[in-house]
């Protein structure tokens, strides 16, 4: 079907003025009205336009509220009144089927876009204005080509100083002084960029810490340089649904004050972390299905130790935060009027080194790849820029996954007594059944194991179990084997301690 030619301005205007001066009537007006704006739909089957407010465009979804306020609000300018409810609402039906059928595919971003080239932010400002990085440098587009959307509680990032550095955010931060020294540093500043980069794997942030660390006042700082909003922290979902939807409103998804992480939340984190889908039933429906699908990064706070899956871990950055020394406390009034003013050189500070970190990337090989081997070759990309040492931010990232996997064992009801038993052995080596492996850690971990719902009941618990530490435990130094033997196939385990 050959697409009907867009009218210029000119001729749009003209034909508004033609059918006010001619008696058109309402559906008239409203339709010409409509011309104003550019439709398309989204690779979700989602209807958007995108409509000439003052001197710059915005795209809103042709069902949303602000689409309609803004065909109401340009009707009142030609016919000085509202249009009748009912018309209002049969114009964005039609609207709606010309942008599904009559127009071209788009994709509508929130916040971020781009490839590995080149980056665009969305400054969220009043203008709809972007700031475009790429290896050359950034600058502030007006009349950006990207499409954005805008979601509820978004708020502006603000206007990058012509100058700025990035160590200008150090004072602001809580870090141990030596762990050794600036390892956490390191992770926040490569974890920070990324989350600047519309690709990920993203690593999941876990600030720790005891009360008086400053954990929430930590992320909320975090997240003013990413994706500010008028809500910075959240309460912990409900369930996975209810977080797709949040990763649907916001670019940063952030949660406070979490005191655990369940198997269902940290399972639907990890898909969120490295990329996932969940569908459901649409509301009032038994046939249509509801999608959501998002890759984002991830920040949440709560006390140490807070997450306990291997899995999850696996795809974490651990940084404890210690206590703040009461010489060193400011009031949160205080220390926020310092940040709003040293806010601008910050985000300046932070886009130069996303802009940095672009052009050394295409450069950094590893010679073995760890977990999260994305994220690690950005590290290494922000190590060069920003002049770290040669090496630093690798052997942090070393030390951050090793915390992690040992918190992962010792997280689990069966690892520490895994661990002690088999060190135990002639040879720190075990082999036997599952049933003798399980009769041997029962006596072994004593009343450990009569009082923990955890704990294995049956030799085919243990070895569910086993397997799914298993990752763990071989990382931490530990051999696992399986075979079967003699005639009755009899399945056996050989646990040894090799490192």
């Amino acid at each position: 079907m050959k697409k009907k030619r867009r009218r210029s301005k000119a001729q749009r205007f003209a034909a508004l003025d033609e059918l006010n001066q001619g008696g058109g009537n309402d559906e008239e007006i409203l339709t010409a009205i409509s011309d104003e704006a550019i439709l398309f739909h989204t690779p979700s089957r989602e209807s958007f336009a995108s409509v000439p407010v003052g001197k710059h465009r915005e795209n809103w979804p042709v069902q949303s509220k602000e689409f309609a306020l803004w065909l109401t609000k340009r009707f009142f300018d030609e016919r000085h009144r509202a249009p009748n409810p009912a018309l209002l609402r049969e114009t964005l039906y039609q609207i709606d089927a010309r942008a599904q059928f009559g127009a071209r595919e788009e994709e509508v971003f929130l916040r971020v876009a781009g490839d590995a080239r080149k980056i665009s932010v969305d400054l969220c400002d009043p203008q709809w204005r972007l700031i475009e990085v790429s290896r050359r440098g950034w600058k502030i587009v007006a009349r950006p080509t990207v499409r954005f959307r805008r979601a509820p509680g978004m708020l502006p990032l603000p206007s990058p100083s012509p100058r700025g550095s990035i160590e200008e955010l150090r004072p602001f931060l809580n870090l141990r002084p030596a762990c050794p020294p600036a390892d956490d540093w390191y992770l926040l500043i490569a974890w920070l960029t990324a989350a600047l980069r519309p690709r990920g794997p993203y690593p999941i942030l876990i600030l720790g810490g005891e009360q008086g660390t400053g954990k929430s006042t930590t992320a909320r700082l975090l997240r003013a340089l990413i994706d500010p909003n008028t809500v910075p922290l959240r309460r912990p979902t409900r369930d996975e649904r209810d977080l797709m939807i949040a990763a649907g409103n916001s670019w940063l998804v952030s949660m406070d004050n979490l005191s655990r992480i369940g198997t269902r939340f940290s399972d639907s984190l990890c898909a969120l972390s490295t990329g996932g889908g969940f569908s459901t039933r649409k509301l009032f429906s038994d046939a249509d299905e509801a999608l959501f699908s998002a890759q984002r990064p991830v920040l949440l706070n709560g006390i140490d130790d807070l997450a306990e899956r291997g899995d999850l871990l696996d795809r974490s950055l651990l940084v404890s935060l210690p206590r703040v020394a009461e010489r060193k406390r400011l009031a949160e009034e205080t220390l926020w009027r310092r940040f709003e003013k040293a806010y601008p050189a910050i985000f300046s500070g932070v886009l130069e080194t996303l802009s940095r970190a672009l052009g050394e990337l295409s450069r950094v090989r590893l010679r073995t790849l760890p977990r999260m081997a994305d994220f690690a070759r950005w590290g290494v990309a922000c190590e060069r820029a920003l002049g770290w040492p040669e090496g630093t931010f690798l052997a942090a990232y070393e030390r951050n996954l090793r915390a992690a996997n040992d918190q992962a064992i010792e997280a689990s009801s069966l690892g520490p007594v895994i661990v002690e038993y088999v060190a135990s052995q002639p040879r720190s080596r075990w082999v036997g059944t599952s049933g003798e492996l399980l009769e041997g850690l029962l006596q072994h971990a004593g009343r450990r194991a009569g009082g923990d719902r955890h704990w294995p009941r049956s030799p085919q618990q243990l070895g569910q179990l086993l397997r799914r530490l298993g990752v763990n435990l071989r990382r931490g130094g530990f051999e696992i084997r399986y075979w079967r033997q003699g005639k009755q196939s009899t399945r056996m385990v050989s646990i040894r301690k090799v490192g």
